[in-house]
């Protein structure tokens, strides 16, 4: 068993160690301007089934992505892999290990691996002169922290990240601040403040470029037996020009079966999760958008609880 588990580690990590060969023009063409945008790329499934609902109501080692308060309310430790091609051919995949600790294991933290990594890119100079194919990889070290503090649970996740274009690598950091509300009520609210500040410097340049910055404020309202959650949550990343406003739910309809749905930036997302006890398997179907391109997405990832 361990040994399988090791394998499974490298499998997921293996994008971050991968050696680019890569046209710097990759940076500054087709994206927001924004240094490490990879960072913003959906890599959760469970969050996009639900419509990013997990701001509001993540209690798994998923809340990394939507909302590290969310971490205050895992009950043991958990062990979690996920991986999806997206459009353009992009690979996203993260490891992650969450636990709670503590004299009540009321606080938590967690550590997560995560890479994105695209192949066969063509690469063009200013005239639009075709130049050569590249690969693009980009990949992060998450490590989150989650306290309660009576009603208002807070976490902070702080990234470390990494790009590399050709001979060209790049490293940078930034934060995400996460509080959440649990009143005496069956409604929620969960703030999500990510990427600030965010910086990302390449070695071969003086300038160093931001990181895109954003924000999620969601309510939620939870059924008392658990077995119903729906949400709105509204969301701004930099470079947005509206603020976007996504609505999700889960229904339990047994309690080895949740089905879900959402509309996560416009976008309609679907899933389910299969709860087994010591394993969970999420799966999601979000139809993306990158770049004005949509693209039907097929997510998973799996959850060790021990």
């Amino acid at each position: 068993m361990k040994k399988i588990i090791v394998l499974i580690v490298l499998m997921m990590i293996c994008p971050l160690i991968l050696t680019a060969e890569q046209d710097e023009l990759f940076r500054y063409r087709g994206n927001s301007g924004n240094g490490a945008d990879f960072i913003n790329s959906i890599f959760n499934p469970y969050g996009a089934s639900v419509g990013g609902i997990l701001t509001i109501f993540g209690n798994t080692a998923d809340a990394v992505f939507w909302n590290p308060a969310g971490l205050t309310q895992i009950e043991n430790a958990q062990l979690q892999f996920s991986g999806a091609q997206l459009s353009y051919d992009r690979v996203v995949s993260y490891a992650s290990f969450a636990k709670p600790y503590g004299e009540d294991n009321e606080n938590a933290f967690a550590v997560t691996v995560l890479g994105s990594y695209v192949d066969d890119i063509a690469g063009y100079d200013e005239y639009d002169n075709y130049l050569k194919k590249f690969t693009y990889t980009g990949g992060g070290l998450i490590l989150s922290f989650a306290k309660p503090m009576s009603m208002v649970k807070f976490g902070v996740n702080l990234k470390v990240l990494n790009e590399v274009i050709d001979e060209d690598y790049a490293w940078g950091g930034a934060m995400d601040f996460g509080f959440l509300i649990t009143p005496p009520l069956p409604v929620f609210l969960g703030i999500n403040i990510k990427n600030l500040p965010g910086f990302i410097k390449w070695d071969k340049e003086k300038e160093v470029y931001s990181i895109g910055s954003g924000y999620q404020i969601g309510f939620g309202y939870k059924s008392l037996t658990d077995s119903m959650k729906i949400g709105l949550v509204f969301s701004k990343d930099q470079g947005d020009e509206e603020v976007s406003v996504n609505i999700g739910g889960e229904v339990s309809l047994a309690t080895v079966l949740a089905l879900r749905f959402g509309f996560l930036k416009g976008n309609f997302g679907g899933g389910l999760g299969i709860d087994l006890g010591f394993l969970n398997i999420d799966y999601a179907f979000y139809n993306e958008q990158f770049i004005e391109l949509n693209n039907s997405a097929h997510m998973i990832s799996t959850r060790f609880n021990f």
